[in-house]
């Protein structure tokens, strides 16, 4: 780290404590001086705590791409919490005013031992404290490349020991249930979502839960999960992403013109016909942002999100620039905009489907559907996306939108049962 650098003090603090944690536990043990070795880095970022105070983090990584399969690693996957999980225990909870808290598993991938024998070379700054630069990796690292499913694993099997039982369809969403109390538990990778009508019911479980891992961090009430901002209101929560669009999209370049619009693109745009410019950059980015934020907490823009990504963000027109601009402009000037979750009444789920047939351009037609549960919420589940197969009428890509859309309610219904 370069000595002019203004924040050199915080990054050399960050990196103490990263050591300090990985001396902990145990990462590191004695190696032979000769062999085969992985390659180790120090990765800084700049990260919003959920109050989005800011925190300087150092971390020590093992260069993944350094490991070769059936010698360092086999199986690699890891399962993830799909955001309709995360919807439909927020909804549930706020419609039936459950306790809810958030926790953050502090250096997760420490927390498991190598499934093989791993040897790694630290970075020259730091060698000098160990016997050699060489040295054993007990502890799984993040970079590996089964060091996720290694997490998984073992979070896995500390929540069966502690009685929870896992949802047969969604591999990330738990549920404990004892006598009259019940909890609810929804992971992604080391960020847990819990809801339970007893506090005393979830207080036991996370005094079992910090003695079977180093650290923990509790956050109530729940103000961020994922990347969303969460605000509790009676029996509704509403999920937002107003800090996410007025920095994070503003960094993209375009749309940065202060105009204001109230659609995100106009009906009687068609990019399936639009030529493309060689001349103009790729959209990824633009499309893969704007993604985000659609798949969550912006259903009103995935449609148009859809239309960019799927058809030109490789090689885009003139046209899937302008319509880009254009959603961006529309969820600036909405960016207050939430989704709220809860509200009264029982729990009833129903969809709608559409289609809008296409006889231009690829001739595919585009799908989509929604679904709710509760006739006074906002949407726990959208999709939209262009068909697979070139439809003869406008009635085939309904009944295809329909056969989807009623796919999804049954995958929906399964989590609910």
């Amino acid at each position: 780290m370069s000595a002019d650098n203004p924040y050199r003090d915080k990054w050399e603090e960050a990196i103490l404590d990263e050591l300090s944690i990985l001396d902990k536990m145990g990462t590191f043990g004695k190696a032979e001086q000769t062999g085969r070795a992985m390659k180790t880095k120090f990765v800084f970022t700049v990260v919003y705590k959920n109050d989005f105070s800011i925190k300087f983090k150092a971390r020590l990584v093992a260069c993944g791409y350094s490991q070769v399969q059936g010698i360092d690693y086999e199986e690699t996957f890891s399962p993830t919490t799909p955001i309709l999980a995360v919807f439909i225990v927020l909804h549930l909870a706020a419609r039936s005013r459950l306790h809810k808290i958030i926790f953050d598993v502090k250096g997760a991938f420490l927390e498991g031992e190598n499934d093989y024998v791993q040897y790694g070379r630290l970075p020259r700054e730091i060698s000098q404290n160990f016997i050699s630069e060489r040295v054993r990796i007990i502890k799984s690292l993040y970079g590996e490349k089964q060091a996720p499913k290694i997490w998984s694993d073992l979070l896995h099997n500390i929540l069966v020991k502690l009685g929870f039982e896992r949802c047969p369809v969604v591999a990330c969403l738990y549920k404990k249930i004892v006598d009259d109390d019940f909890m609810y538990l929804c992971v992604h990778v080391d960020d847990g979502l819990i809801a339970s009508n007893s506090e005393e019911f979830i207080a036991d479980f996370l005094e079992k839960f910090q003695k079977e891992v180093n650290e923990i961090k509790i956050f109530k009430p729940i103000e961020k999960y994922l990347g969303m901002e969460v605000k509790e209101e009676d029996n509704r929560i509403h999920v937002s992403q107003s800090k996410y669009i007025l920095e994070d999209i503003s960094l993209l370049g375009i749309g940065n013109d202060n105009k204001m619009t109230q659609y995100p693109m106009s009906s009687n745009t068609n990019l399936h016909t639009a030529l493309k410019d060689s001349s103009i950059e790729p959209l990824m980015q633009v499309s893969g942002t704007l993604r985000y934020l659609s798949d969550r907490s912006r259903p009103d823009i995935l449609t148009s999100v859809g239309e960019i990504s799927s058809n030109g963000h490789p090689h885009p027109s003139k046209e899937h620039v302008s319509t880009a601009k254009q959603i961006i402009r529309y969820v600036k000037s909405t960016h207050d905009l939430a989704l709220t979750l809860g509200g009264d009444g029982p729990v009833e789920l129903f969809g709608f489907s559409d289609a809008q047939y296409n006889s231009h351009g690829k001739c595919l037609s585009r799908l989509g559907g929604v679904w709710y549960a509760g006739y006074d919420s906002g949407a726990i589940m959208n999709f939209s996306q262009n068909d697979t197969t070139v439809s003869h009428s406008s009635t085939e890509s309904e009944i295809k939108a329909i056969d989807l859309n009623i796919r999804s309610g049954n995958h929906i219904r399964d989590i609910l049962e």
